[in-house]
């Protein structure tokens, strides 16, 4: 009886066609979910016939200079100034004076430009250099004057028309009294502000 049981499902699989008995071993076909289609992309149109705008540079303008090229400017001024005096070129030292200390003045390092000036002026002295005594001395007197120094400056300015005077250097004479001039208003404006925060600072003491 156990062995009828047994052969009747084989008769029946043996019966079946050959595509359904090994239909289980067939992998089944993945499903495929498409996506719906990307709408092309469109390009914003472009009229390249338009005038194209540019901003406006002002002439004149000054951008002023890096820390960088101020360093490297400064430091081959520098090695040029001490070769010029190593060796006793006099002409070539004062040109190297000047550039530095135009330098500094431009940049607003007013002590190193002082410093040289001093230095730029001992050595025009000793060679007798007039024009490079009258460079020095009104410099000196601007950067005095930058500082708050009036009255060295104004010194320094009355020193450089009794050169110039003597020598009959009349245009140098009419750019000293010019300075002259104008530092008398910059010390007069500046005693004036001194005078308005001193009264300023007395008010706010008195609980004004």
């Amino acid at each position: 009886m156990f062995r009828v049981l047994i052969l009747i499902p084989l008769l029946f699989i043996l019966c079946l066609p050959a595509s359904a008995q090994f239909a289980w071993l067939k992998k089944k076909e993945p499903v495929v979910v498409r996506n719906p289609d990307v709408a092309p992309a469109r390009m914003p149109a472009i009229n390249f016939d338009a005038p194209v705008s540019h901003p406006a540079i002002k002439p004149n303008v000054d951008f002023g200079m890096t820390l960088y090229c101020f360093e490297a400017t400064e430091a081959a001024t520098l090695k040029a100034l001490y070769h010029t005096r190593r060796f006793h070129q006099d002409a070539e030292a004062i040109k190297n004076y000047r550039a530095l200390i135009d330098l500094y003045i431009s940049q607003g390092h007013y002590s190193e430009a002082k410093w040289h000036l001093l230095q730029c002026n001992f050595l025009a002295q000793q060679i007798g250099d007039t024009e490079t005594i009258l460079y020095s001395l009104t410099q000196v007197a601007a950067v005095k004057t930058q500082i708050g120094e009036f009255e060295l400056a104004r010194e320094d300015l009355v020193q450089a028309r009794s050169i110039a005077t003597y020598y009959l250097r009349a245009n140098d004479v009419a750019d000293i009294d010019k300075r002259l001039n104008l530092l008398k208003i910059k010390q007069v404006a500046n005693t004036k502000s001194e005078n308005r925060y001193a009264a300023v600072v007395e008010d706010e003491k008195n609980g004004k």
